[in-house]
């Protein structure tokens, strides 16, 4: 992660919140859980 910029860094939180968005409501709660650890913000 110390490898990326301040900008790839705000592009990819960007990118895991919109997969989250996207993707959550098809989801039970424990695969919702698991894409909310998987996306979430570094």
């Amino acid at each position: 992660m110390e490898l990326l910029t301040p900008v790839e860094k705000k592009w990819l939180n960007n990118y895991h919140q919109l997969v989250f968005d996207t993707l959550s409501p098809d989801l039970d709660d424990d695969h919702k859980t698991w894409l909310k650890e998987k996306t979430k913000a570094i």
